[in-house]
């Protein structure tokens, strides 16, 4: 099924784009989407959203269809989730 992302932040920067169609399993929750856009998107994109236990990082925000998302609920098909990651610079 297909989720569409939406890049915010840094996050656009890395996945060098705002937005994509995902193609994911139909029990495919949150976490799992992060993963496989870390894996391919890279190591900077991996970095700036997941700790080094591989957990999304505190400062990162992570919104479903415009809520807070649940990181245990399990996606349904035209979902789109944002990616939020924390504001740096002076």
């Amino acid at each position: 099924m297909n989720i569409k992302i939406s890049y915010y932040g840094q996050s656009r920067q890395f996945a060098g784009s705002e937005h994509e169609l995902l193609d994911v399993a139909e029990d495919a929750t949150v976490p799992a989407v992060i993963e496989a856009l870390a894996r391919k998107h890279g190591a900077d994109f991996a970095n700036l959203l997941l700790a080094e236990d591989g957990t999304l990082r505190k400062s990162v925000m992570l919104a479903r269809n415009g809520e807070i998302a649940d990181l245990q609920s399990v996606l349904n098909a035209n979902d789109e989730i944002s990616i939020y990651p924390a504001v740096s610079g002076g």
